[in-house]
């Protein structure tokens, strides 16, 4: 077989690879089209399960928020303490130390660090028998730094609880540039609720702004005439 044949024969079978070739990659090309397409839906479909997932996260980052936050009115009224005999009652007690970073006739802002372990941001309007309270859950390393930015001095004091049928008094003893002075607190359902009064009750000073913790942040009990 001449050179001329035998190219020619090289060439017919040159084209019968290229014609049989052509029905793989035809299939391939439309496998790869197909799963291009599948690919492109998977990805359309993980970015909708990616945003729901935001959506989640953020609707539960919202129920953490209003766990940690406590909203309403404080309705409580405030009594100077006679004597000790109350001691006898108390069924615990926590120390406090608290400041404020904002003290107006409006509104105050609170820093409270409760035992060492626990910090609150309390906002609330002005003193008297019924007034608005938030009060938020705060790390207590910010606490302690807001404490640091305070208005005027801090407040310590140990609160006890004295358990007196269905509500609870609350007895703070102050210490530090408050020393002497103790208050008797009770949280009521409603501004007509009746209270009976132990013998260890003295003089009522609810809505008296000169006995308010913000009051003896600028002007401590010690400094009283």
């Amino acid at each position: 077989m001449d050179d001329d044949a035998l190219e020619g024969k090289h060439l017919d079978q040159a084209e019968r690879n290229v014609t049989q070739a052509e029905t793989p990659v035809a299939r391939q090309r439309e496998i790869v089209t197909r799963v291009e397409r599948i690919v492109g839906d998977a990805r359309d479909l993980l970015r909708r399960f990616e945003e729901m997932q935001l959506l989640h996260i953020a609707d539960r980052d919202r129920l953490l928020h209003t766990d940690r936050l406590k909203a309403g009115f404080e309705i409580e009224r405030r009594f100077l303490v006679r004597g000790n005999d109350w001691r006898q009652l108390a069924a615990g007690q926590t120390e406090i130390r608290q400041a404020y970073l904002r003290l107006d006739n409006k509104v105050l802002v609170r820093i409270r660090i409760n035992d060492n372990c626990a910090a609150t941001l309390t906002i609330k309007s002005a003193p008297k028998l019924r007034r608005l309270e938030l009060e938020y859950s705060i790390p207590i390393l910010e606490g302690e730094a807001l404490i640091a930015l305070r208005e005027h001095s801090a407040i310590e004091k140990t609160r006890y609880q004295l358990p007196h049928g269905e509500l609870t008094w609350e007895i703070d003893v102050f210490s530090g540039e408050n020393l002497g002075l103790v208050i008797a607190e009770i949280e009521l359902r409603h501004e007509h609720q009746h209270i009976d009064l132990p013998p260890w009750i003295g003089l009522e000073i609810t809505g008296r702004p000169h006995y308010s913790n913000g009051f003896l942040a600028r002007r401590p009990f010690s400094s009283w005439p």
